[in-house]
Order: structure tokens, then sequence, then C-alpha cells
């Protein structure tokens, strides 16, 4: 059965849009060398980005041609991708790296030698972060990598993609346990998250729980928190290794076999899951990473990356109280104003990889929100009310 989400188009025609919910045709895409793990991807200033085992980065601004972005990176993988404002930095093979000018030219963060491969990277308030998969744990500055200090001044813990900011909190996942901080990353707490010791696990947000994937062991599979990982509920089983939230659409992956389950798609916060594997994945690839870009849905593998396509056919819905919402100027610089909010909503601005830069509660039926520090690009404006949520696309061009 197709399911619905709505999304607002600029000028505010509201719109339902299919997005996949059936098994789908993958198409392999054509990046770099083939047999090289996609291990991350990131969306920034209108392209596409991906970190390759033993392949470095490749870019594409329309996902069917890709080129290399390697220049002044010299390990030989990158393993993780993260962009913040103007900034797209990467972790590759002990060190990592910072590009200011859309992956042209990368220059090393001191340290330039972490121990081991540089798995998680974020930034939380003013503290820049990284975690290896060497059990060396988390590093930690607030001075833009010109100085160093080990979080919970010591935790040797093997850390795994990715950092996840929710409800205020930072979270992260581990070979054993998953651990949340306070304090943008200063001090980490365990969580005693269902995880047999010694095996790989990824964290994502949903709307409004933390969503857990456990690769192998007795427990392995997908697990949910509504909060904040104090408890975990079992809704997808099977080996699962990589879990990722795209603005209310979930993916999880597997590995690729006779039973054909590497994909599954959650439409409703992780609760339920749908396998939409279909064709065209080569059996026994493992699932290392998700992208949204340019209407499709990529596929990072062991192997190779796919492609499929996202939205589907669409067509123009009454719904009049969300209809009256405005969103001006669109495009924005500076300043954007949303009109006519619902008294007691949630406004939050999400970017293109679903990562929220801008919430607050509100009962004024107008606000002003400044995104001066907003990069180029398209978001995603959410009105949460009554449990219903618009959405309205605004475009930052400065």
């Amino acid at each position: 059965m197709k399911k619905f989400y709505f999304k607002w188009i600029l000028m505010g025609c509201f719109i339902s849009t299919t997005h996949l919910l059936t098994a789908q045709t993958w198409t392999q895409v054509t990046c770099g060398t083939d047999f090289r793990p996609a291990l991350d991807f990131a969306v920034f200033n209108n392209q596409i980005y991906v970190g390759k085992g033993m392949d470095k980065i490749y870019s594409s601004a329309d996902g069917i041609t890709w080129s290399s972005s390697a220049t002044g990176i010299t390990s030989s993988s990158v393993y993780s991708l993260y962009e913040q404002n103007s900034m797209l930095y990467a972790g590759g093979s002990s060190n990592y790296l910072f590009s200011s000018n859309d992956g042209i030219n990368w220059s090393a963060i001191p340290p330039s030698n972490p121990s081991g491969n540089v798995t998680a990277i974020y930034k939380s308030g003013s503290n820049l972060l990284y975690g290896t998969n060497s059990s060396s744990g988390i590093r930690v500055s607030n001075d833009n990598g010109a100085n160093w200090s080990i979080a919970n001044g010591g935790n040797s813990e093997s850390i795994m993609p990715n950092f996840v900011e929710h409800n205020g909190n930072l979270f992260v996942s581990t070979y054993t346990d998953v651990f949340k901080s306070t304090d943008n990353g200063l001090n980490w707490t365990g969580l005693s998250a269902p995880i047999q010791s010694g095996v790989k696990t990824t964290l994502t947000k949903g709307t409004n729980c933390l969503l857990l994937s456990v690769y192998a062991g007795a427990n392995n599979g997908i697990f949910r928190s509504t909060d904040d990982g104090a408890t975990w509920t079992k809704v997808l089983s099977g080996a699962m290794n990589r879990v990722q939230a795209f603005n209310g659409v979930i993916f999880a992956g597997g590995a690729q076999n006779m039973s054909n389950n590497a994909v599954f798609q959650s439409d409703d916060d992780g609760v339920t899951w749908t396998n939409i594997t279909g064709t065209g994945i080569l059996n026994g690839a493992i699932v290392q990473s998700f992208a949204i870009f340019n209407d499709k849905l990529f596929l990072g593998t062991h192997y190779y990356i796919y492609s499929t396509d996202f939205n589907g056919p669409t067509s123009v819905l009454e719904h009049s109280e969300q209809e009256k919402i405005t969103c001006y100027p669109n495009p924005a610089k500076d300043i954007v104003t949303i009109g006519n909010v619902p008294s007691a909503s949630t406004v939050n601005i999400t970017d293109i990889t679903g990562r929220i830069v801008y919430s607050t509660k509100t009962n004024n039926d107008e606000i002003t929100i400044n995104t001066s520090e907003f990069v180029n690009g398209v978001y995603i404006i959410q009105v949460e009310n009554n449990g219903s949520v618009a959405n309205k696309k605004l475009v930052i061009s400065k």
C-alpha cells in the first residue's frame, strides 16, 4: 500500500509525494574504483560527496557523474563526512581534515595523526569532536583543533558512526554501549544499551526517538528509544549495519543475501518497517550508508553505490489550515519570517540531510528567524501542531 508524505514547495503549494515503501529496482552508480566501500555520504552546497575505503572522496553535482575531490588528503580511506556552516569535514586513516571550498582542497586539523580511523566527527556548541575505531575514545577541542583533550579523562571506547544531537543532548554508539553527553561532548555516561560486546553499531534520531542498529550477536537488529536511551525496544530483527533518518523517513540496511533483506524503510518514526530491497543489489553486499540527493535515494555498500528514484507522482491536495502558513522572503538571505503559525506550535528548520539547524516553540502567529549563518542551499521548515506537521521548502541564497 502506498503511503504519503506532505511537502511545501516554494510559494506554498501543498502536495503529496509518494516515497518508496515498495521493493525497488536499484541502479549501480559508477564512482571511482569498483569494490571499494562507500562508507559515508554528505550533501553540501548542492553537491553530494562520498567517502570511500581505499579510494578517498568523490563528489557529484547530479549524482550521475562523479569526480575525485581528494586534493590534500593523504590517507587512503575516508570513513566519515560532516558539514556545518561553510565547512566540510572528513575523517580519514589517522587524520582529521577540513575543506572550506566545497571539497576542492583539504587541510589537516591538528593533531594530523589521531590514533586509528576517524569514524565520527561533529561540532557541538563551540566544541569540535572526533572519535576513532581504535579504542582511544573521544577527543574534544574548543579552539578549532589547536588543542585537544580526551573526553571523560580517557574513555577507551571505539566510536561508531555517528554523533547524534537529540533533545539538547549528544549521543554516540560504540562496540559496547550508547553514551550520552549533556555538556557538548566533554563528559559521557553509558546507557546500558542492548549491545553484545564487540559488534558494530550506528545511531540516528527520528522525530521523537533514537534508533540504534546492531549488526551481529544475539541482539542484532534495530532498537528504538523514546526516553533518551534509558530503555530500548527491538523494532526490526536481522543483521543491521546502518540506520539513518531523513526528515521523518528512516532507512536501515544490512547484508544482501538470498533472503533479499538488505534495505528497510520506516515512515512512522521507526515503529514499523517495510522491506524495499527489490532487485539490483549485488548478493553479499553490506549496506554502509544512505543519502538523499536530486530526488534519488543513494545506497553505499561494501562493493558499489546504488540509487533508486525517491519521489513518485505528485498531486495537489486540499489542506486549508496548513495552506495559510507563509514564509517570506523565499529565497531568503539573512532573515526569514514564518507567518500564520498555529498557537502552541514547534518550528524546526532542517538541512537537506535532516539535521536540525533551528528549533523553537512558539505561541506567536508570526516568528522572524536570523538565517545569516545558514549556508546557501535548500532547507525544510517544519511546523508541528497537535500531532500534524506542515513542511515548507526554504531556499537560502546570498
